[in-house]
């Protein structure tokens, strides 16, 4: 029996990856990225960071952010393990959205899936709206 499909299903799961919208990164129990798609690398290099994500600690990656509360609330809330959580903060000058949650990687260790989505122009958009 051939591993043919195995191999076009995750060919498939990395174009989705790789052609989505938002940073989508993975890390590992030690908290290290594991995966990340070039959105999620596109943002954190617009902050200084490296383009390649892989094998970064969470502590490099949260440096850009402006607020230590919000660094703070961040590392907190990926670990613990927050299933679910979002915030809204400020990095590098642009808004962004995160949201948070736990995965089982391969190794049976505890994850955690890390999705960034720029919302600099929605929130820009909402504070510019003109109430009648």
């Amino acid at each position: 029996m051939s591993d043919q499909p195995g191999r076009d299903f995750v060919g498939y799961l990395r174009e989705i990856l790789e052609n989505m919208w938002d940073g989508v990164i993975c890390l590992d129990r030690n908290r290290q990225v594991v995966v990340a798609n070039s959105t999620a690398c596109s943002i954190l290099a617009e902050c200084g960071g490296s383009s390649n994500l892989l094998g970064c600690a969470l502590g490099e990656i949260v440096r850009g952010i402006e607020s230590q509360p919000d660094r703070q609330i961040i590392l907190t809330m990926i670990e613990q393990g927050m299933p679910g959580a979002g915030l809204k903060i400020v990095w590098c000058g642009k808004t962004v959205a995160i949201s948070f949650a736990p995965a089982a990687l391969g190794t049976g260790t505890d994850g955690m899936v890390v999705v960034l989505r720029d919302i600099t122009l929605a929130s820009e958009a909402d504070s510019c709206k003109l109430f009648a």
